[in-house]
């Protein structure tokens, strides 16, 4: 995987298990908890061939407005953000790093549609 590529997509849902239950209908994903952050209703999605999650479903409990959005593989999260604020674009939240080491943020572009970085150890060196 390089660097600026999509990498992730992720889905925040009040009811997740809806969410998962249509697209395991629609396109035969599977799931797979995660408990990389605590206090998180979050499910890895496991697409058909795939080794290893390439999405997940937030729960959001009604605390946040739904959505679904995709994120790109950046080298360095707070260097994504302030390109991102040197172009017009805004921080929703983040940076965060969960238990795994994985940095992530979501941001809005100039325009107001969101989208989100991360960075993975390991990941990118290709």
């Amino acid at each position: 995987m390089k660097f600026n590529t999509v990498a992730w997509f992720e889905f925040g849902a009040d009811q997740p298990q809806k969410v998962k239950d249509f697209y395991k209908e629609m396109f035969g994903w599977e799931y797979k908890q995660n408990t990389d952050l605590e206090s998180v209703e979050y499910d890895g999605i496991l697409t058909p061939a795939a080794p290893v999650p390439t999405g997940g479903v937030l729960g959001t409990a009604g605390k946040i407005e739904e959505y679904a959005t995709f994120y790109v593989l950046v080298e360095d999260v707070p260097a994504a953000i302030e390109k991102a604020k040197e172009n017009g674009g805004e921080v929703i939240w983040g940076p965060v790093t969960d238990a795994s080491n994985v940095s992530f943020a979501r941001l809005k572009d100039n325009t107001g549609h969101q989208f989100g970085v991360f960075s993975a150890p390991g990941i990118g060196k290709y």
